[in-house]
């Protein structure tokens, strides 16, 4: 399939294993547009990885990158060479240290109800069988006391007592060995997963090397070149993914900017990415600091973290993807430059680990990481959530109107008051907290008709089921072509889908619709400007006074500058008496604005 003249930004949301929605819709998108800019975050990061990986062999001429993808879905519902689970439950393979704990965890995936927590004890039993054996020694010493009373009706009541107490100290004794478990959590690099291959006896491959393989493969790259963020940027493709940094406790897109440092410990790496990814780091090392270049820094045998154009992609993926003790945070290393830095004995500033997890903490669906004020072409949503069918009767939902989408997410969550109602109230305090900034974003006039909607069952779809059968699979993938057919079905009336007339939304739409928004936006700007720029308080300088000073202390302008500097001001003011105006009649950008009304204001870039 030849490249299209048509150009399209993507950003796809996160969840553990819920990227299997992905591919259909993608390569659905692919026959209509060429993929500009592509981001996404944890399994979403997956998803655009693959996505910029089919868009820069397509760019060389390899016609059936997507064609590929498109198959993606089959061999990851595909059963796996132990002919018990799928390719895609292997592709998550605990720790050795970690395997007794992961196989109770995960016994209870794809189930409900009784049946759930059954399984997870049939597993504990089996996975902890000293533990258990050791557990019902109580009970068969007091099976053997009640075998020494004269009375029947006494040892009748013995031996229930000791059943009791068997299965009872069993349990207890479970409990501890899990415990236990879970201690070597930390131990273990905060996870139990690294994302590479542990156990010998399992023939399947772990995420990071099969991913590593198939992104370079996909891409047409020679054996033991890891793709970079430098070829795609050599296709004019923008890939971009989210992490979240716990030690400085902020979100970073990848690649880092250029003035981002970060060091690695090559032998640290080798736990999580294949031996000839860390080659290729070490070989092509970032640009050193001008504290380092000063000599303030004493890295020894740390590494430079790659520039952005030298960073292997499976990288990136790789920090964005870090779940919460699922996955083994991401270990780089830092300097710290203010307070209490760590110093040598030289007095140099010593770097200390810095540990980067799943993105989504931060950012799960980060909508706008590519948006200008005025689009030139769209960047479309694609948005995973949990499935309710009260909610606009359907599986996969788009707004066909500008109205549409407006409505509140609800979350509803288990409101008794036994340990299961507080476990589904923490859950909500925990994505509340996570994914406020998405929800408000997606209400946003100009945003919220650009996202798909997919509807997955928490039970038994996407989320952490990662043992889910061929049939589902099928089905989330089926979802996920929808999802791509009803952003084509509005944004392409040349595609070969089925249009509805009735639908408003549509580029021609979002473009009006952003314009008017913007510069809504920009009057409300002027007019706070206009209140500012005169305002003195107790003889402090006006905006004016500090441009006609000869020099200022921070920031200095050259006398150019600022004859520019005022006469822009001068020209931007000239409109102020012209808004207000129009205002008062009716005529400008604030009547029948898109609500709700967004602020336009200065946020950092991350």
């Amino acid at each position: 399939m030849p490249q299209p003249k048509k150009k399209c930004d993507l950003v796809m949301k996160g969840g553990v294993t819920s990227g299997v929605v992905y591919p259909r819709a993608i390569t659905t998108l692919s026959r209509e547009y060429q993929f500009s800019s592509i981001g996404g975050t944890s399994a979403g990061a997956i998803a655009a990885a693959v996505t910029a990986a089919a868009e820069y062999a397509r760019a060389n001429g390899k016609d059936d990158s997507f064609e590929q993808v498109n198959e993606l879905p089959t061999w990851l519902g595909g059963t796996s060479a132990d002919g018990k689970h799928s390719n895609l439950f292997h592709l998550f393979q605990p720790m050795n240290t970690m395997a007794d704990l992961y196989q109770v965890v995960v016994a209870g995936l794809g189930k409900t109800g009784a049946k759930k927590w059954a399984s997870v004890l049939f597993a504990a039993f089996r996975v902890f069988p000293i533990a258990s054996l050791v557990g019902t020694l109580p009970g068969i010493f007091a099976a053997f006391l009640s075998q020494q009373v004269s009375a029947d009706w006494l040892t009748t009541l013995g031996y229930i007592f000791s059943l009791a107490l068997m299965l009872t100290g069993s349990l207890i004794a479970i409990v501890l060995a899990m415990l236990r478990s879970i201690s070597r959590i930390p131990v273990n690099g905060w996870g139990i997963c690294s994302g590479m291959t542990e156990n010998s006896g399992i023939n399947s491959p772990a995420l990071v090397p099969w991913l590593s393989e198939y992104l370079d493969t996909l891409a047409g790259k020679a054996k033991g070149e890891p793709l970079t963020f430098g070829d795609l940027q050599k296709q004019g493709i923008n890939l971009r993914m989210i992490t979240t940094d716990l030690t400085n406790g902020r979100p970073y897109s990848l690649p880092f900017g250029e003035h981002t440092h970060f060091y690695f410990h090559p032998d640290e790496l080798k736990r999580f990415f294949p031996e000839y990814v860390v080659r290729w780091m070490i070989a092509h090392q970032g640009t050193p600091s001008s504290r380092e270049k000063h000599g303030e820094v004493d890295r020894s045998c740390l590494a430079i973290f790659p520039d952005a154009s030298n960073l292997p992609i499976v990288v990136a993926v790789r920090m964005s993807l870090s779940f919460p003790f699922l996955f083994s945070p991401v270990p780089l290393y830092g300097v710290d430059f203010g307070f209490g830095p760590k110093t040598s004995s030289e007095g140099r500033h010593v770097p200390e680990p810095c540990y980067f997890v799943d993105g989504g903490i931060a950012n799960n669906f980060p909508l706008n990481l590519f948006d200008r004020s005025l689009p030139r072409w769209p960047t479309f949503g694609i948005n995973l959530r949990n499935l309710d069918v009260n909610r606009h009767k359907q599986e996969v939902y788009m707004p066909c109107r500008n109205s549409g989408g407006l409505e509140e997410w609800w979350t509803r969550f288990d409101t008794n008051k036994g340990l299961g109602g507080l476990i589904s109230f923490f859950g909500l305090l925990f994505d509340t907290s996570r994914n406020w900034r998405d929800n408000l974003q997606l209400g946003v006039p100009g945003y919220r008709d650009r996202v798909a909607h997919i509807g997955l069952n928490p039970a038994k779809e996407g989320g952490m089921n990662l043992d889910m059968p061929e049939d589902i699979i099928n089905l989330l993938t089926g979802r996920g072509q929808r999802a791509g057919g009803a952003i084509l079905s509005r944004y392409s009336p040349t595609a070969d889908y089925p249009q509805d007339p009735n639908c408003v939304v549509g580029l021609d739409n979002q473009k009006w619709t952003r314009f008017y928004s913007f510069m809504e936006q920009l009057e409300d700007v002027l007019l706070s400007m206009d209140e500012s720029i005169p305002y003195s308080g107790d003889g402090e300088p006006t905006y004016d006074d500090l441009l006609n000073r000869a020099t200022t202390r921070s920031y200095p302008m050259s006398q150019p500058q600022r004859h520019y500097a005022a006469t822009l001001l001068g020209d931007l003011m000239k409109l102020v008496p012209e808004i207000a105006q129009a205002r008062s009649m009716g005529h400008s950008f604030e009547t029948k604005a898109p609500r709700p009304e967004p602020n336009l204001v200065v946020t950092p870039h991350f």
